[in-house]
């Protein structure tokens, strides 16, 4: 898998379909079963009221319903300062152009980063709105929607929850087809969102 492998820039564009087929590739996947609690990647503790299939990474958890191209709920965990929001190596002399997180981003720049990096990925028409801060278990966090276009296409909406934990940078990234997939799924990722827990 290619989380942690160190790219230059053009190579950025065709890591859309290893980032969108990488459930589809994880092998044997674990459940998510409705309104059981499930620790993530030991930060986040979630609760669903639907059944996922869950694919579990190094620093990151993918859950789906229908497959990755048509329902992701993305966990990405411990990012660390001038890390690539994705995992796709570190800022330097050598790769000084990218998503990069920063210690201490601000709102606006954690949102860009999210929307930079997608882009950076292969998504196209990538925008992101309606950006709210709030309180978590005594974390700040930032939420706000999206909206992109996959490379084969299809449209996309989704929605991101950001948070920074002893320095280091945490999401939530779900994304669905506008069409059917989206409104089918949009509301038990709601509920996910509204009952997710940060571990201290």
């Amino acid at each position: 898998m290619l989380w942690k492998t160190r790219l230059i820039a053009p190579q950025w564009v065709a890591l859309a379909a290893v980032f969108l087929g990488l459930a589809a590739c994880s092998g044997t996947p674990g459940l998510v079963r409705p309104n059981e609690p499930v620790k993530v990647q030991r930060i986040f503790e979630v609760r669903s009221p639907i059944e996922w299939a869950r694919f579990r990474g190094l620093g990151n958890e993918t859950w789906t319903i229908d497959g990755a191209l048509l329902n992701r709920l993305t966990f990405i965990t411990n990012i660390r300062d001038k890390e690539h929001i994705f995992g796709y190596g570190r800022q330097n002399r050598w790769n000084p152009d990218g998503a990069f997180y920063r210690t201490g981003m601000d709102p606006n720049e954690l949102r860009d980063l999210m929307v930079d990096g997608l882009a950076q990925i292969g998504f196209a028409n990538v925008s992101a709105s309606n950006l709210q801060p709030g309180e978590r278990d005594g974390f700040t966090t930032y939420q706000f929607d999206l909206d992109l276009r996959s490379p084969n296409g299809l449209t996309y909406k989704g929605h991101v929850l950001m948070l920074e934990r002893r320095q280091r940078l945490n999401f939530v990234l779900f994304y669905a087809p506008v069409e059917y997939y989206y409104a089918k799924d949009a509301d038990a990722v709601t509920a996910i969102f509204a009952d997710l827990h940060v571990r201290p």
